[in-house]
């Protein structure tokens, strides 16, 4: 049993495979392995168009707010400032020696600390069609790190179409999941105020605004994904 100041490590072990979600899923085997594999399929496709290739442009507003209501701002430029902003480190570990000797090793980690009580993760885009202003190492890392519900791909993937004409960008869609007793151990985490009991809500919004400079309409869409921890309040 975990103990309630260190880390499932079923939750460890999701996040240092976080390159593969939602395969790497505390709750994988409730979704079924066809329906991940789709979606890990899906998300690993077309990322030349889903995520921005100037690195030195990537801006992810983060907006947290206190049990207080005090309000934090910052800015995440890059997969760095993200993994300092979740605590990501980097602990040595020794292998078995090779050939008599014994070559050190990094692995990823995450130092425990508490969810902030309410926080919003903005994905900015210019349009329906054009890439996040993300990378998609930092998408993936995030959706770990929160244990996102994998049918927000649904929703995600409908960002950087080659053609502004395509179908999928008519598609609309509302996906919830809630958990409110019998949680998964795994996702009982009290160091990070984590329940395990919680609502999961992913939808998207459409809408058309005027452009300013030319006067042409645009097709606007926005993917929500929004989570409420019925144990310890905390939202994202």
């Amino acid at each position: 049993m975990t103990s309630s100041n260190t880390l499932p490590p079923e939750f460890e072990q999701s996040y240092r495979e976080f390159n593969s979600f939602p395969l790497n899923h505390i709750e994988a085997k409730s979704y079924g392995q066809g329906v991940l594999q789709d979606y890990r399929k899906r998300l690993s496709s077309g990322g030349e168009f889903r995520f921005i290739e100037d690195l030195h442009r990537i801006k992810v507003p983060i907006r947290d707010v206190s049990a207080e209501g005090v309000v934090t701002k910052v800015n995440i430029l890059g997969d760095n400032y993200l993994k300092e902003l979740l605590g990501h480190s980097q602990q040595a570990s020794t292998p078995l020696p090779i050939n008599g000797t014994r070559t050190p090793q990094s692995q990823d980690t995450i130092s425990a600390q508490k969810d902030t009580k309410c926080r919003f993760v903005f994905f900015i885009t210019e349009s329906s069609v054009a890439p996040l202003e993300l990378s998609g190492t930092m998408l993936m890392r995030l959706l770990t790190f929160y244990q996102v519900m994998p049918h927000f791909a649904d929703f995600i993937c409908l960002y950087g179409s080659p053609n502004s004409e395509s179908a999928n960008l008519r598609f609309s869609g509302f996906r919830s999941k809630k958990v409110l007793k019998n949680p998964t151990p795994a996702m009982c985490i009290p160091v990070m105020d984590r329940s395990g009991r919680l609502f999961q809500l992913s939808y998207n919004l459409k809408a058309a605004r005027l452009g300013e400079v030319n006067k042409t309409w645009k097709f606007e869409q926005y993917a929500i994904y929004h989570h409420f921890d019925v144990g310890s309040g905390v939202q994202l």
